[in-house]
C-alpha cells in the first residue's frame, strides 16, 4: 500500500494529469491554485525587487526598526490578501487563475507606482547620492 501523494508533492506534469481526471469542481479549483501558485511564487520575487527600494526610501534614516516593521507589514498583507483571494476562487466566486494571481498583480502595481513616485522625487538625491 503506498499512500495517494498529497498535491504540493506532485510534479507538475502530475497535478496537471490529475487536474484532468478530476471531476468535483472544488477539487479541481484547488489543483489549479496550487499549479498557480507555484508559477506564481519566483515572480513574486521579482515583484519584491522592485518594490524594496521605495520601502527602504520610505524608512530612511528612521532607524531599522520602521524598515523590518515596513517589510513585515507588506509581508502580512500580501499573506492575508493571498489567503483570501484564494478563498474567493475556492468558493467559485472568481475564477482560479484570478485566485492566484491577483495578490502578484496588486503588489506589482504598488511597486511600480512607489518606484514612479520615487523617481518623480528625484530618486537618487533621496538616496543621498546627489550630496555634494
Amino acid at each position: 500500500y503506498t499512500p495517494a501523494l498529497k498535491k504540493f508533492e506532485l510534479m507538475p506534469a502530475e497535478l496537471m494529469h490529475k487536474i484532468k481526471e478530476t471531476k468535483e469542481d472544488k477539487e479541481r479549483i484547488s489543483l489549479y491554485l496550487e499549479l498557480h501558485r507555484r508559477l506564481a511564487l519566483p515572480i513574486i520575487c521579482l515583484v519584491l525587487i522592485l518594490l524594496a527600494p521605495p520601502l527602504s526610501l520610505m524608512s530612511g534614516k528612521s532607524g531599522k526598526l520602521l524598515g523590518l516593521t515596513l517589510g513585515l507589514t507588506v509581508f502580512a498583507g500580501y499573506y492575508v490578501l493571498q489567503i483570501y483571494f484564494e478563498s474567493l476562487a475556492l468558493q467559485s466566486r472568481i475564477p482560479h487563475y484570478v485566485g492566484a494571481w491577483a495578490t502578484t498583480l496588486l503588489l506589482g502595481v504598488t511597486g511600480d507606482a512607489r518606484e514612479q513616485q520615487g523617481g518623480q522625487q528625484g530618486g537618487a538625491r533621496s538616496c543621498g547620492h546627489g550630496l555634494r
